[in-house]
């Protein structure tokens, strides 16, 4: 007998393209950490006692570049310090609300005008004032917040200094670096000599116009 052949096979698929390379981790060489694991930590960091001898030690070595020598002829000796973590602690607000933030319930905590200053943070406001500088507080809060911050402040004993800035509406939409950067730039050219910026974020003292950035422990969160 004959055999045919079918020439009408259709063609296998061709595999699957390999998906595209997942994008890089916003902060690369940081481990995942299961979230609940996280925020347990965090609590044991401020329970422990171990936020405030980090801070403490922290303060008394910022103080100690104050004192630097090449600064005591300076005129217009200045400290920037932010407010919120820096020197008015949110910590309860946070817990109160497992670590999220939520503008409207933050917004109410900024109004209440409750925020318990940050002892260490004090402690080198009041040093800084004896030694003859002028302080700023230079906030990322926005001007509709201006006076709760003010009340806030004076409650918990921060009464002298210089200027309380907060954004106005033209700055709303800048990054923290951009809006504290420029400014301390401006307070740069009113004459201000700004030599030592205190923040719990990095960007709160980065882009130049101090002369030490110090930086206060923050794991709660993160602000570009």
């Amino acid at each position: 007998g004959s055999f045919s052949f079918n020439t009408n096979i259709t063609s296998v698929d061709s595999p699957p393209s390999p998906p595209p390379p997942p994008p890089p981790f916003p902060f690369p060489g940081t481990p995942l950490v299961n979230l609940d694991f996280a925020k347990a930590n965090i609590k044991t960091y401020y329970s422990s006692g171990r936020y405030d001898s980090d801070l403490w030690e922290l303060a008394n070595f910022w103080f100690s570049q104050l004192l630097n020598p090449s600064f005591r002829n300076a005129t217009n000796r200045t400290v920037v310090f932010d407010v919120d973590d820096t020197v008015l602690a949110n910590y309860p607000e946070m817990v109160a609300t497992d670590f999220g933030y939520i503008p409207k319930i933050f917004d109410a905590w900024v109004q209440s005008a409750n925020a318990s200053a940050i002892q260490q943070t004090k402690w080198l406001y009041e040093r800084v004032l004896h030694e003859g500088y002028t302080v700023i507080f230079l906030t990322g809060r926005k001007d509709t917040q201006a006076n709760a911050t003010l009340n806030n402040l004076q409650r918990v004993g921060f009464t002298q200094f210089s200027q309380l800035i907060t954004r106005n509406s033209t700055e709303y939409s800048l990054t923290a670096e951009q809006y504290k950067s420029q400014r301390r730039k401006s307070l740069t050219d009113q004459g201000y000599n700004i030599i030592g910026c205190v923040g719990d974020q990095f960007s709160d003292c980065t882009g130049g116009y101090t002369v030490y950035a110090m930086k206060v422990p923050n794991f709660c969160y993160y602000i570009a």
